[in-house]
């Protein structure tokens, strides 16, 4: 592959398709609410997501991922705004 050309992403397998959990379930497990969800997802905080027609599911994984950066704090700049906003 040409060094200027970007590797394709990969698709989502049927396993990770099984293993993904909805947005809304996400969010209960999380207890955050839709909203804010999107809001983290709008300002790039939020979990990567897999999208299958209209269907958008977030993989073990993905939801391992954000966690981990939620703890190292990397929505704290997000959370400052918006609680000054308020």
């Amino acid at each position: 592959m040409p060094a200027n050309e970007q590797p394709k992403p990969k698709q989502p397998t049927a396993k990770d398709w099984r293993d993904a959990t909805t947005i809304e379930r996400f969010c209960k497990r999380h207890e955050i609410s839709r909203s804010f969800f999107y809001k983290l997802a709008k300002a790039g905080l939020g979990p990567k997501t897999m999208q299958m027609g209209a269907t958008i599911r977030i993989s073990k994984l993905a939801g391992k991922r954000w966690r981990k950066r939620m703890e190292r704090g990397d929505a704290a700049d997000f959370n400052k705004k918006t609680t000054e906003a308020s």
